[in-house]
């Protein structure tokens, strides 16, 4: 990945992406030691030097940056587009990752694709355990979700997002009902919220921005659709229970 791509849009374009290569739908990840390590390459669609493969002087660095422009492939793939340009040229790039994201909405929302206690659990247990600054619980105005998703004027993608989390959020809060006498729904509401306001307060995000970074905190490199639809149903969880999206 280039160091110059934000941090934002490459976690944007990688959860687009499912962590898949959009070439050959290899998944991205590696597990050592309980460790995942993330092998996507993230290419420039319009090269990102005017002397490289499919090369242009044209574009400012941030729209040559831009999420329009950037495309995830594996090692392989990325070498094998920029030695065939004549076949894979921006138009047919564009086409290809285009077509891989509604593979990988096609996926996310597949019924087959079970989330399990066992997923939320392995993602909920390791919120806990990363350092709340406070943990009490706010109080909120509760609006619809149909209100909410207009107050912040979100993106198409992501209000498509949420209608898929919502599918696995109701799971959620079964399993959270188990463990109240945990402290859970406290301790993983105040995680959230405390994520949320320094992606707002600290690093002035946009709305839609945000969303893609919690969906990538909590997921937390997991790249398997059961663990990255579990992610999700938690965002989507506390987006509906007004804990971020309203400060």
């Amino acid at each position: 990945m280039r160091r110059k791509i934000p941090s934002h849009i490459q976690k944007a374009v990688l959860l687009r992406s499912g962590n898949r290569c959009a070439i050959c739908k290899a998944e991205l990840a590696t597990i050592e030691e309980n460790c995942v390590h993330i092998i996507a390459e993230i290419a420039h669609i319009i090269g990102y030097s005017s002397e490289g493969p499919r090369g242009s002087c044209d574009l400012s660095e941030s729209a040559l940056n831009s999420y329009e422009n950037l495309i995830v492939v594996c090692r392989n793939c990325h070498t094998k587009i920029d030695n065939a340009e004549e076949r894979y040229t921006v138009e047919k790039l564009k086409e290809i990752k285009i077509e891989h994201e509604k593979w990988v909405k096609s996926r996310l929302n597949n019924p087959l694709i079970d989330v399990s206690y066992d997923h939320f659990g392995d993602i909920v247990e390791e919120l806990v355990k990363r350092k709340i600054a406070d943990i009490n619980p706010e109080d909120y105005d509760i609006p619809s979700l149909k209100e909410k998703i207009r107050r912040n004027t979100l993106s198409e993608d992501v209000i498509e997002l949420l209608l898929t989390g919502l599918c696995s959020s109701k799971k959620l809060g079964q399993y959270l009902n188990e463990r109240v006498q945990d402290g859970y729904p406290e301790y993983l509401e105040a995680c959230i919220r405390q994520k949320y306001l320094e992606l707002k307060v600290k690093e002035k995000l946009s709305v839609n921005d945000i969303f893609y970074a919690l969906w990538d905190y909590v997921r937390n490199g997991r790249t398997s659709f059961e663990y990255q639809r579990a992610a999700l149903g938690i965002v989507t969880y506390y987006f509906e229970r007004c804990v971020v999206f309203e400060k």
